[in-house]
């Protein structure tokens, strides 16, 4: 039986930090039913290529590519996906950018575990709200 976050969320981890990336894995494990890693933009999207994910936790820069140019890249594979932010940044201007791409989600390094899983933890909660909703909305088979 599922606890209403757990059920058929995935999540694509996209971090090339081996420490941040295990403290990431584990609260998306916590909240999600599967969590696929990627520690570099090219295994992103190989993984966005083979599946759809209901939420991505990225890294800002990631090895001479940023999130943004990942999404600009993926942006057919990523509807309907939430996604959060990972950044040192405070830049207000590349806030506006992922803004623009659909990103509602930032969470400024440093991290806190506390702060990452709260937003893990809301993202999911809202992915399963939108469910509930479509779920009411369609006839019975």
């Amino acid at each position: 039986m599922s606890d209403g976050l757990r059920d058929g969320v995935s999540a694509l981890l996209v971090e090339d930090d081996d420490i941040a990336s295990h403290f990431a894995q584990v609260v998306c494990r916590k909240h999600a039913a599967s969590v696929t890693r990627a520690s570099a933009a090219l295994d992103a999207m190989k993984a966005l290529s083979t599946r759809r994910f209901d939420l991505m936790v990225l890294d800002h820069q990631l090895g001479g590519v940023s999130d943004l140019q990942l999404i600009d890249a993926a942006s057919a594979d990523l509807e309907r996906t939430e996604i959060i932010v990972m950044t040192a940044s405070r830049d207000p201007a590349l806030r506006s950018q992922y803004e623009q791409r659909g990103v509602r989600l930032f969470l400024n390094k440093p991290l806190t575990l506390d702060a990452l899983e709260f937003a893990v933890a809301a993202v999911i909660a809202r992915i399963q709200r939108e469910r509930a909703k479509w779920r009411s909305k369609t006839p019975a088979e």
